[in-house]
């Protein structure tokens, strides 16, 4: 081959490679025979774009630059894409085990209702304190999952139980088992209490209206609102609403032993938040004129800066639970490392990094819109902030979804409940007919009776991550790189 072809040749894969680091080198090496013969037979398609296969193609000296064969395909399909633009990128077909998809899937796995309270978290702890945590958090976020990843491909266990068990022993395993069981029958305590306010006020709005109609009608009640004022917003009244609802709806589906019927779930709930918080920021320059208009952020009880204030009232402690439970989803991402297509550490570095990021800026614009609409006393969720419309019906929109969403997680995650007390109880995974009622009944009762006695939303979420979230997080994974 001649030099000026060889030259040719080698700065069309020069395009290709670019900003990758072994093979970047390489091809910047001009005294180095780098292209095969075969490189003759290159094809240009429409767009002048090499077709090239590139693990065939290309005679590279692997031991000089320690490049595998995983990592030479990791590299090719990483820039595969060359050439087409960031629509085409973003939008094309999503294929299982591609770095989107994973992607999508580690957002799916981190994302929750949680992100919501950042409003009141910041209002408490001072909105620079709050967005230090956020950054904080997703550092430590990514340096611990970094720490999973490299130790279960060091151990050869792609499951944290096992991972804990080879690292740690079985003491310490049993012990995260349990933790897993707290934080799962916590999520689903937080998802009644956060989907019971639109539950309820369907019930009052359909059902209240129902027996009004038929029953009341007439009495001394003076209209609907006085019913249900007197009648269905009473104590006692929550006690049947929430076990009639979930005995209709979300205990039959707890029943099913196979949810692969539910994969979509994730997925629309996802959508559903991503909804509500853009919701919350096209809203919030609304919100903020009006703000300007009542001089409201010239008010000393806005807390700007003052990080001291929330050592008082402990905030510190309970906002950066919150931020911490914000970045929880250690437990579930072996399973993306074990479908991620050419699951070489750079490439999968890359999946962490980039959801990292991704959940940040989330996080950083549910956190800011919602603090500057109602940045003095905002609700437990930035959702319920007092509106300043005459109607708002992108947001009731957003609230049944968001409810729908949360009553349909409920089985979701307590499939994984399940399976794991059937594998601390009975040492099987095997679901029977009568275990499975058997466990299934107590556990959805009793998570629905704490769910009425105990409301505050954000104590849950305290819990959670104060507890849990700091075990899974980071002690298992700081002994685990000790």
């Amino acid at each position: 081959m001649s030099n000026e072809k060889t030259t040719d040749i080698t700065n069309i894969v020069e395009v290709l490679f670019r900003g990758e680091t072994a093979f970047g080198e390489y091809f910047h090496s001009r005294d180095e025979t780098i292209v095969d013969s075969r490189m003759n037979s290159v094809i240009l398609d429409d767009a002048n774009h090499p077709n090239i296969n590139l693990i065939s193609t290309i005679n590279t000296n692997d031991e000089k630059f320690n490049i595998t064969t995983d990592e030479k395909s990791g590299i090719y399909d990483d820039i595969k894409d060359v050439g087409k633009s960031f629509l085409q990128r973003m939008f094309s077909k999503m294929e299982t085990g591609s770095l989107r998809a994973s992607i999508f899937s580690v957002c799916s796995l981190t994302l929750g209702a949680g992100s919501l309270s950042l409003p009141q978290v910041i209002s408490k702890m001072s909105l620079v304190t709050g967005l230090i945590m956020l950054i904080l958090g997703a550092i430590s976020a990514y340096w611990s999952l970094t720490i999973l990843i490299l130790a279960s491909v060091k151990m050869k266990e792609y499951d944290y139980t096992k991972l804990i068990k080879a690292v740690l022993g079985r003491g310490a395993s049993t012990v995260f088992d349990l933790t897993i069981l707290i934080f799962i029958l916590g999520v689903i305590i937080s998802y009644e209490v956060t989907s019971k306010i639109e539950v309820f006020k369907l019930v009052y709005k359909l059902l209240g209206s129902f027996m009004y109609d038929v029953y009341y009608q007439g009495s001394d009640y003076i209209d609907l609102d006085d019913f249900i004022k007197k009648v269905w917003s009473q104590y006692y009244m929550s006690f049947p609403i929430l076990y009639g609802v979930n005995a209709i709806i979300v205990i039959p589906i707890c029943l099913i032993k196979e949810l692969s019927k539910m994969k979509n779930v994730s997925l629309a709930g996802l959508m559903c938040l991503i909804y509500v918080i853009l919701v919350i920021v096209i809203q919030s320059p609304f919100f903020i004129i009006e703000n300007v208009k009542n001089d409201i952020y010239s008010k000393p009880e806005i807390n700007w800066s003052n990080v001291g204030s929330s050592f008082t009232t402990l905030w510190f402690f309970k906002g950066t639970a919150v931020f911490f439970l914000g970045y929880t989803c250690h437990q579930g991402v072996f399973t993306i490392y074990s479908t991620l297509k050419n699951n070489v550490i750079r490439r999968t570095n890359k999946v962490l990094r980039r959801s990292t990021i991704l959940i940040f800026i989330i996080y950083i614009l549910s956190a800011l819109c919602g603090f500057l609409s109602v940045p003095i006393l905002p609700p437990d969720l930035i959702v319920y902030r007092k509106s300043i419309f005459s109607t708002d019906v992108f947001m009731t929109i957003a609230k049944l979804g968001m409810t729908f969403t949360l009553l349909m997680a409920i089985p979701v995650n307590y499939n994984c409940l399940r399976l794991s007390l059937f594998k601390l109880v009975w040492n099987t995974h095997e679901i029977g007919n009568f275990k499975n009622f058997l466990i299934t009944i107590p556990v959805m009762a009793v998570s629905i009776l704490v769910a009425i006695l105990y409301t505050q939303v954000m104590s849950y979420l305290s819990i959670l991550g104060g507890f849990c979230s700091v075990l899974v997080c980071f002690i298992f994974p700081g002994n685990i790189n000790h």
